[in-house]
């Protein structure tokens, strides 16, 4: 029998600057990563589940570079700990770099204290 998504609401929010509204990201980049703050960040915890999905520049000395966030309150600090990198963040990275070269990034930070994880793709601001 298959176990139901959530049995607690989920909410999602997008924070965009509004200056990087009409900045161009390649196709699916973000897919994976969301895809995997549901089913690995979200769906094994009974609890409220949150993604917040962030587009900003990235401060001086690295203006003129985008970074994109994924931000879920799922996996628990103690799980971080033995967190890997699966097929969709391989994927992701490899495409960041074969886009961007060494511009392109994707970081994975603990949300700590707080439950979760961010994944941060840099990338160059391009409109």
């Amino acid at each position: 029998k298959k176990k139901p998504i959530s049995t607690c609401p989920n909410s999602y929010q997008f924070l965009i600057d509004k200056d990087l509204e009409n900045a161009l990201v390649p196709p699916m980049l973000l897919q994976p990563i969301v895809e995997n703050a549901i089913k690995y960040g979200i769906e094994p915890y009974a609890k409220r589940g949150e993604i917040e999905v962030r587009v900003e520049p990235l401060p001086t000395p690295d203006r003129g570079k985008l970074k994109l966030s994924i931000k879920d309150n799922g996996i628990d600090n103690q799980s971080f700990i033995n967190f890997n990198f699966g097929i969709g963040l391989s994927n992701t990275q490899h495409r960041l770099e074969t886009l961007f070269g060494k511009d392109g990034q994707l970081n994975i930070i603990s949300n700590e204290p707080q439950s979760g994880i961010t994944v941060e793709l840099i990338m160059p601001l391009i409109k």
